[in-house]
Protein backbone atom coordinates (compact mmCIF):
# COMPACT_ATOMS: atom_id res chain seq x y z
CA UNK A 1 0.00 0.00 0.00
CA UNK A 2 1.07 3.56 -0.34
CA UNK A 3 1.61 5.72 2.15
CA UNK A 4 -0.93 8.34 -0.25
CA UNK A 5 -3.39 5.77 1.15
CA UNK A 6 -3.52 4.24 -2.17
CA UNK A 7 -4.03 0.22 -2.65
CA UNK A 8 -1.99 -1.44 -5.33
CA UNK A 9 -2.16 -5.57 -6.15
CA UNK A 10 -4.73 -6.36 -3.58
CA UNK A 11 -7.21 -4.56 -2.03
CA UNK A 12 -6.46 -5.78 1.82
CA UNK A 13 -9.12 -3.49 3.84
CA UNK A 14 -12.83 -2.68 3.45
CA UNK A 15 -11.62 0.79 2.58
CA UNK A 16 -8.97 -0.09 0.36
CA UNK A 17 -6.27 1.00 3.18
CA UNK A 18 -6.59 1.50 6.44
CA UNK A 19 -6.97 5.04 5.20
CA UNK A 20 -10.00 4.21 3.79
CA UNK A 21 -9.52 6.07 0.58
CA UNK A 22 -10.93 3.25 -1.89
CA UNK A 23 -8.24 4.37 -4.02
CA UNK A 24 -6.35 1.80 -6.29
CA UNK A 25 -2.67 3.43 -8.19
CA UNK A 26 -3.01 0.33 -10.39
CA UNK A 27 -2.93 2.15 -13.99
CA UNK A 28 -3.81 -0.99 -16.43
CA UNK A 29 -6.82 0.32 -17.11
CA UNK A 30 -7.37 4.30 -18.39
CA UNK A 31 -9.35 6.31 -20.68
CA UNK A 32 -7.66 5.07 -23.49
CA UNK A 33 -8.52 1.36 -23.10
CA UNK A 34 -11.50 0.96 -20.86
CA UNK A 35 -14.21 0.86 -23.73
CA UNK A 36 -11.92 -2.57 -24.58
CA UNK A 37 -13.07 -3.91 -21.56
CA UNK A 38 -14.70 -7.42 -21.74
CA UNK A 39 -15.96 -10.00 -18.43
CA UNK A 40 -13.72 -12.78 -18.71
CA UNK A 41 -15.47 -15.09 -16.00
CA UNK A 42 -18.67 -14.78 -13.54
CA UNK A 43 -19.20 -16.06 -10.06
CA UNK A 44 -22.61 -16.98 -8.14
CA UNK A 45 -23.04 -16.94 -4.43
CA UNK A 46 -26.35 -19.35 -4.91
CA UNK A 47 -28.62 -16.75 -2.87
CA UNK A 48 -30.19 -13.80 -4.36
CA UNK A 49 -31.88 -12.13 -1.53
CA UNK A 50 -30.60 -8.44 -0.55
CA UNK A 51 -28.10 -8.82 -3.40
CA UNK A 52 -24.29 -7.99 -3.28
CA UNK A 53 -23.27 -5.19 -0.58
CA UNK A 54 -20.03 -6.63 0.16
CA UNK A 55 -16.29 -5.34 -0.71
CA UNK A 56 -14.39 -8.29 -1.94
CA UNK A 57 -11.05 -8.52 0.22
CA UNK A 58 -8.14 -9.55 -2.09
CA UNK A 59 -5.11 -10.59 -0.71
CA UNK A 60 -2.45 -12.04 -2.93
CA UNK A 61 -4.56 -12.94 -5.79
CA UNK A 62 -7.48 -14.42 -3.62
CA UNK A 63 -10.66 -12.79 -3.14
CA UNK A 64 -13.10 -13.38 -0.36
CA UNK A 65 -16.49 -12.32 -0.69
CA UNK A 66 -19.83 -12.70 1.38
CA UNK A 67 -23.59 -12.99 0.28
CA UNK A 68 -26.40 -12.68 1.56
CA UNK A 69 -27.28 -15.22 4.93
CA UNK A 70 -23.51 -14.81 6.00
CA UNK A 71 -22.17 -16.65 3.36
CA UNK A 72 -18.16 -16.90 2.28
CA UNK A 73 -16.13 -17.72 -0.59
CA UNK A 74 -12.54 -17.54 -1.36
CA UNK A 75 -12.25 -17.26 -5.15
CA UNK A 76 -9.33 -17.05 -7.39
CA UNK A 77 -9.51 -13.70 -8.47
CA UNK A 78 -7.50 -14.63 -11.83
CA UNK A 79 -10.00 -17.37 -13.21
CA UNK A 80 -13.20 -17.24 -10.79
CA UNK A 81 -12.70 -20.92 -9.87
CA UNK A 82 -14.13 -21.26 -5.78
CA UNK A 83 -11.49 -22.57 -3.53
CA UNK A 84 -13.60 -22.77 -0.79
CA UNK A 85 -16.87 -21.91 0.98
CA UNK A 86 -18.46 -21.26 4.55
CA UNK A 87 -21.95 -21.36 5.01
CA UNK A 88 -22.94 -20.17 8.06
CA UNK A 89 -25.95 -21.54 10.44
CA UNK A 90 -28.04 -18.51 11.26
CA UNK A 91 -31.32 -19.53 13.41
CA UNK A 92 -34.66 -19.73 11.81
CA UNK A 93 -36.43 -16.57 12.87
CA UNK A 94 -33.48 -14.06 11.68
CA UNK A 95 -35.13 -14.13 8.18
CA UNK A 96 -38.13 -12.52 9.76
CA UNK A 97 -36.48 -9.70 11.92
CA UNK A 98 -33.86 -8.79 9.78
CA UNK A 99 -32.62 -8.10 6.46
CA UNK A 100 -29.98 -10.55 5.29
CA UNK A 101 -27.15 -9.01 3.41
CA UNK A 102 -23.71 -8.21 4.39
CA UNK A 103 -21.22 -6.17 3.57
CA UNK A 104 -18.16 -8.29 3.69
CA UNK A 105 -14.90 -9.81 5.84
CA UNK A 106 -11.87 -8.53 7.18
CA UNK A 107 -8.40 -10.97 6.02
CA UNK A 108 -5.27 -10.91 8.57
CA UNK A 109 -2.70 -13.40 9.94
CA UNK A 110 -4.19 -16.32 8.03
CA UNK A 111 -7.68 -15.59 9.15
CA UNK A 112 -10.76 -14.61 7.82
CA UNK A 113 -13.14 -12.89 9.93
CA UNK A 114 -17.46 -11.86 9.41
CA UNK A 115 -19.90 -10.72 11.88
CA UNK A 116 -23.42 -12.64 11.80
CA UNK A 117 -26.91 -11.73 11.82
CA UNK A 118 -27.57 -13.60 15.17
CA UNK A 119 -24.40 -11.02 16.26
CA UNK A 120 -21.64 -13.19 16.34
CA UNK A 121 -17.94 -13.22 15.06
CA UNK A 122 -16.27 -16.04 13.99
CA UNK A 123 -13.11 -16.31 12.28
CA UNK A 124 -11.83 -18.63 9.68
CA UNK A 125 -8.84 -20.42 8.53
CA UNK A 126 -8.06 -18.29 5.22
CA UNK A 127 -6.58 -21.95 3.41
CA UNK A 128 -10.09 -23.85 3.93
CA UNK A 129 -12.40 -21.86 5.37
CA UNK A 130 -12.59 -24.26 8.10
CA UNK A 131 -14.47 -22.82 11.39
CA UNK A 132 -11.72 -21.72 13.83
CA UNK A 133 -13.60 -20.06 16.55
CA UNK A 134 -16.73 -18.28 17.09
CA UNK A 135 -18.00 -15.73 19.62
CA UNK A 136 -21.22 -13.75 21.21
CA UNK A 137 -21.14 -10.35 21.12
CA UNK A 138 -24.26 -9.49 23.08
CA UNK A 139 -27.51 -11.92 23.39
CA UNK A 140 -29.75 -11.18 20.07
CA UNK A 141 -32.96 -11.49 22.34
CA UNK A 142 -31.76 -8.75 24.81
CA UNK A 143 -30.09 -6.11 21.88
CA UNK A 144 -32.74 -6.94 19.21
CA UNK A 145 -28.81 -5.80 17.16
CA UNK A 146 -26.67 -8.03 14.51
CA UNK A 147 -23.81 -7.48 12.54
CA UNK A 148 -23.64 -6.38 8.97
CA UNK A 149 -20.97 -4.79 8.37
CA UNK A 150 -17.55 -5.82 7.79
CA UNK A 151 -14.82 -6.26 10.52
CA UNK A 152 -11.65 -4.66 10.94
CA UNK A 153 -8.76 -5.95 12.44
CA UNK A 154 -5.84 -3.80 13.50
CA UNK A 155 -2.84 -5.64 14.54
CA UNK A 156 -3.69 -8.45 16.45
CA UNK A 157 -7.51 -7.10 17.49
CA UNK A 158 -10.48 -7.55 15.33
CA UNK A 159 -12.84 -4.64 15.84
CA UNK A 160 -16.63 -5.02 15.13
CA UNK A 161 -19.44 -2.66 15.10
CA UNK A 162 -23.25 -3.64 16.17
CA UNK A 163 -26.73 -2.78 14.53
CA UNK A 164 -29.64 -1.09 16.71
CA UNK A 165 -29.34 2.55 16.11
CA UNK A 166 -32.77 2.49 15.11
CA UNK A 167 -34.69 0.70 17.39
CA UNK A 168 -32.83 2.44 20.49
CA UNK A 169 -30.26 0.11 21.40
CA UNK A 170 -26.89 2.15 22.65
CA UNK A 171 -24.40 1.39 20.07
CA UNK A 172 -20.35 -0.13 21.08
CA UNK A 173 -17.45 -0.79 19.04
CA UNK A 174 -15.89 -4.11 20.37
CA UNK A 175 -12.37 -5.64 20.09
CA UNK A 176 -11.75 -8.91 19.91
CA UNK A 177 -8.40 -11.11 20.49
CA UNK A 178 -7.72 -12.33 16.38
CA UNK A 179 -6.35 -15.36 17.49
CA UNK A 180 -8.49 -16.75 20.46
CA UNK A 181 -11.64 -14.72 19.86
CA UNK A 182 -11.80 -12.94 23.46
CA UNK A 183 -13.09 -9.53 24.08
CA UNK A 184 -10.87 -7.66 24.74
CA UNK A 185 -12.50 -3.91 25.17
CA UNK A 186 -15.86 -2.24 24.35
CA UNK A 187 -16.23 1.35 23.46
CA UNK A 188 -19.91 2.63 23.71
CA UNK A 189 -20.93 5.37 21.52
CA UNK A 190 -22.60 6.92 24.29
CA UNK A 191 -21.56 7.74 27.26
CA UNK A 192 -23.48 6.33 30.56
CA UNK A 193 -24.49 8.71 33.61
CA UNK A 194 -21.58 9.68 35.19
CA UNK A 195 -19.87 9.45 32.32
CA UNK A 196 -17.73 12.29 30.39
CA UNK A 197 -20.44 13.82 27.95
CA UNK A 198 -23.56 12.04 29.11
CA UNK A 199 -25.26 15.42 30.17
CA UNK A 200 -25.41 16.08 26.64
CA UNK A 201 -27.81 13.88 26.46
CA UNK A 202 -31.38 15.91 28.27
CA UNK A 203 -34.43 14.86 28.97
CA UNK A 204 -35.80 11.68 27.56
CA UNK A 205 -33.17 11.89 23.95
Amino acid sequence: MGQDGSTGQDWPHYGGSYQFWRYSALDQINRSNIKRLTPVWAFQTGVEDGGLQATPIVVDGIMYLTSSWNRVFAIDAATGKEIWHYYYKNPRQIGIIYSPWNRGVAVSGGRVFMGTLDNYVVALDQKTGRELWKVNVEDLRQCGCNITGAPLVVRDKVIVGVTGGDSAHRGYLSAFDAETGRMVWRFYTIPAPGEKGHETWEGDS
